[in-house]
């Protein structure tokens, strides 16, 4: 898996407003990004809003809160 690819697929499907895809493919990109603080944070990114596009708001905030902390201590 490669996390560059699955950002673009992320961007892609909320692009095209498809969050539910864009939610898992930005979760897998979250997997494959530990090793880059700014990819992991896109990740993150990515999941809050597509999250918050879904009307799911707990789902938004944890992945908020947990873009800060990685922002924070990563």
């Amino acid at each position: 898996m490669d996390c560059q690819q699955e950002l673009t697929l992320g961007r892609t499907a909320f692009g095209g407003r498809d969050f539910a895809a864009a939610f898992f493919h930005f979760g897998r990109a979250h997997g494959a990004c530990h090793d880059d603080k700014a990819l992991h944070l896109a990740a993150h990114w990515g999941m809050t809003r597509a999250a918050l596009r879904r009307g799911q708001f707990k789902t938004a905030a944890t992945q908020w809160t947990l873009g800060v902390l990685a922002w924070i201590f990563d």
